[in-house]
């Protein structure tokens, strides 16, 4: 029981709707934020949860299919937020993200140099 699931984790075949039907039970009417890959959720299952009183709302910044359909209920739901792909942007993203490119382009030139966020398989192995 959870009055609010988060989820954060990246879109794999081993995530592939790992939070479906099951897990909307368990949650006990709470809220799901979903904030990291649409394809973690299984949507079909979350609409029916949602229009069910399963879940009492859903924060969405993701979907299965991007950008999300125009004949989506999710779209008339009123317990549903839905943003813009943005959940990540702060004000420092750029500067952040530029960092972390810098640190890459120097690993991929030079083997002493270690990655940061590296995804190997599906499988985040940082170096450093």
């Amino acid at each position: 029981m959870a009055d609010i699931l988060v989820i954060t984790m990246p879109g794999s075949v081993e995530t592939t709707h790992v939070i479906g039907a099951a897990q909307f039970a368990a949650l006990g009417a709470g809220w799901l934020i979903n904030v990291g890959r649409g394809g973690v959720v299984d949507e079909a299952a979350l609409i029916s949860a949602l229009t069910e009183g399963e879940l009492l709302g859903a924060g969405l910044d993701v979907f299965e299919v991007e950008p999300l359909p125009a004949d989506s209920p999710l779209w008339d739901m009123p317990n549903v937020v839905i943003t813009p792909h943005t959940a990540g942007d702060t004000p420092r993203y750029g500067e952040r993200l530029a960092k972390i490119f810098r640190q890459n382009l120097r690993a991929f030139h030079d083997e002493k140099t270690p990655w940061v966020n590296r995804v190997v398989d599906g499988v985040r192995r940082d170096e450093s």
